[in-house]
């Protein structure tokens, strides 16, 4: 048991012991950090050959007498708690112009604070570095070491993440034991003469005593328990209290001051909070309890929950109840109408906490296979322009394919006509092949410049207007509906959705404007009635017995091919991602139990 009697030095002592001036042993090299009593060096031992750390006191307060003493009585709490944890002092002394300062090992690392603040930042590497497996191994150890300064009647009263140092190579450290509290004795520590312990020794003042004067508070505030703010009596369940702050923040990665003051947490904390696992849930929650009998009554008590979880150890019970209750939140949810995104995307979150807790929940796995399988009423925005996105690359795709298939038509049906069959007007020919051409450009500008058939199906106009006036090939009674039809199917097909009542305008006004014209008497007359029969004309061909039969069987038979494989595309396209679709729920089905499967929905199957 450590005792403020071993820690004392009357005047003569401590002349004695810090006579010994040593600017000549250690080389200052750079500033390491500042603190309320004092500035860290790194400095370089020649003595040792090593570098240290050293703690000096402030030059601005270095004549207080209550300040040096407090400094000195940290050197030597620091240096009689021996442990891996606590980082050890090497030497106690002061420089030329008689500022004391002790020197301790030099760690490397960083403080607990820094780590959290990385891990909350999602800063890269950081997860790797740092699992939550490391995070509670090393916040075990700090456990033990609080431990053992209790049992030598140490209280730290400053216990935060930033006094927690996690080194390079796995060491952990507890620093800054200034706030110390040694031995019995309420948070004000006033008692002149403590009563003596069991060996009969009475504990004495060390010169110049700068224990707390009564009502003073030391300590961090986000980090105190109620009675360390009141300034009552601390002992051990204390530090216990911080400790319980520490693992909540590096459980949730957000403060545990604004949980406590009642701070509105937002969806991320919230969230982080939820998702603690049950196990140390209750731990945090049983070492921050408002009374300290509630409490853990020691830090190795804290340890062993701790290493407990880490051991594997798990409350099965809990972990059922908070399954159940995951689960009904999730019903919940999925009851609520009319559905939103927002009570989807919750009950997913519900669902997938509750697998987390308990992986082979049969009926978690079985509300998480139908919420996967039931599409969502309202397509999230992020589905929806991936699916714009998907649009506008086979958009772009059957323009590459139109720039051809309305130039090679005209190439491959009206020149060869021309040379089989007799033109009767070369006019009428330049104009069928022009509109053809026309739409062909149309279509290559709409892939070269996509933006400007967001309102008009600008290719759609191209080509209703070119079939329309393929109606002087052989009227408009035979060919040009079989043009028409496919036409407007192909369009209607690969265009937005919202051109379509426009491109079905379009395929009617293709066929309608030539057959008014011929009726009005504008331009020349396709048919005829002679004697019960319907006689068709061309304006741009003899149509001779021998040539015309085969002409129009090819013109048809094309326009059958042509219409089949572009459609044909769009269905193959179709019914892949149907395949990928009913794969996907397949897979997913396989996550539930066999005997379970039944209660989920089973995919259509064909007729």
């Amino acid at each position: 048991m450590l005792r403020e009697v071993d820690l004392a030095l009357d005047p003569v002592e401590e002349a004695q012991a810090l006579e010994s001036a040593a600017d000549e042993r250690y080389e200052t090299r750079a500033a390491l950090g500042e603190g309320g009593m004092g500035e860290v060096l790194l400095c370089h031992d020649r003595r040792m050959g090593r570098d240290v750390a050293m703690k000096v006191v402030h030059r601005s307060r270095a004549d207080g007498a209550d300040l040096r003493a407090r400094f000195l009585r940290e050197a030597r709490v620091q240096g009689r708690l021996e442990h891996p944890a606590i980082v050890p002092v090497y030497d106690l002394a002061q420089d030329a112009s008689g500022r004391t300062f002790f020197t301790m090992k030099r760690v490397r690392g960083e403080t607990l604070e820094v780590v959290i603040a990385r891990l909350a930042a999602g800063q890269q590497g950081a997860q790797a570095q740092y699992t939550q497996h490391k995070l509670l191994a090393a916040y075990a150890r700090v456990c033990l070491a609080i431990d053992f300064a209790h049992a030598r009647g140490v209280v730290h009263r400053d216990l935060k993440p930033a006094n927690v140092m996690l080194g390079d190579f796995g060491e952990v450290y507890v620093l800054d034991w200034g706030v110390a509290k040694v031995g019995p004795g309420d948070e004000t520590d006033d008692d002149d003469e403590p009563a003596p312990d069991e060996s009969g020794e009475r504990p004495i003042a060390c010169s110049g005593d700068a224990r707390t004067a009564a009502g003073v508070v030391l300590g961090t505030p986000a980090y105190m328990p109620p009675e360390q703010l009141r300034g009552q009596r601390v002992d051990a369940r204390t530090d216990v209290y911080a400790l319980g702050a520490i693992l909540y923040e590096m459980l949730t990665l957000s403060s545990f001051h604004d949980r406590r003051t009642g701070t509105p947490m937002g969806l991320d904390d919230a969230e982080a909070e939820a998702n603690i696992p049950p196990e140390l849930d209750a731990i945090w929650r049983k070492a921050t309890e408002a009374s300290p009998a509630a409490r853990y009554a020691s830090a190795r008590e804290l340890h062993d929950a701790v290493e407990g979880y880490l051991s594997g150890d798990r409350d099965l019970s809990a972990r059922r109840a908070l399954v159940q209750t995951h689960l009904e939140a999730a019903r919940a949810l999925r009851a609520v109408r009319p559905k939103t995104l927002a009570t989807r995307s919750r009950a997913l979150a519900e669902v997938g906490r509750a697998i987390a807790l308990d992986p082979n929940d049969v009926e978690a796995l079985r509300i998480l296979v139908e919420l996967l399988s039931e599409p969502p009423e309202v397509a999230p925005r992020e589905v929806v322009e991936q699916l714009e996105h998907a649009d506008a690359q086979s958009r772009a795709v059957g323009l590459k394919k139109a720039i051809l298939l309305y130039a090679l038509p005209a190439l491959m049906f009206l020149l060869p006509g021309a040379y089989v069959m007799h033109v009767k007007s070369a006019g009428y020919v330049a104009l069928c092949l022009a509109a053809f051409f026309l739409a062909s450009a149309a279509a290559a500008l709409s892939y070269r410049f996509p933006k400007i058939t967001r309102h008009v199906p600008w290719v759609t106009v191209a080509s209703s207007i070119a079939i329309a006036c393929a109606s002087v090939l052989c009227g408009v009674y035979v060919f040009l509906p079989t043009l028409v039809v496919g036409n407007t199917i192909c369009h209607a097909v690969t265009g937005r959705r919202q051109h379509r009542p426009m491109i079905i305008g379009l395929g009617v006004l293709a066929m309608l404007v030539p057959v008014t014209l011929e009726l009005m008497g504008v331009g020349p007359n396709s048919h005829a009635f002679v004697d019960g029969a319907l006689v068709l004309r061309s304006s741009i061909f003899d149509l001779r017995e021998e040539s015309t039969p085969i002409f129009l069987l090819l013109a048809n038979i094309g326009m059958l091919v042509f219409s089949v494989r572009y459609v044909g595309h769009y269905r193959n396209a179709l019914a892949h991602a149907e395949l990928r679709h009913l794969s996907q729920l397949w897979q997913l089905r396989q996550l539930v139990p066999e005997r379970a499967r039944a209660a989920t929905s089973e995919p259509p199957r064909a007729a």
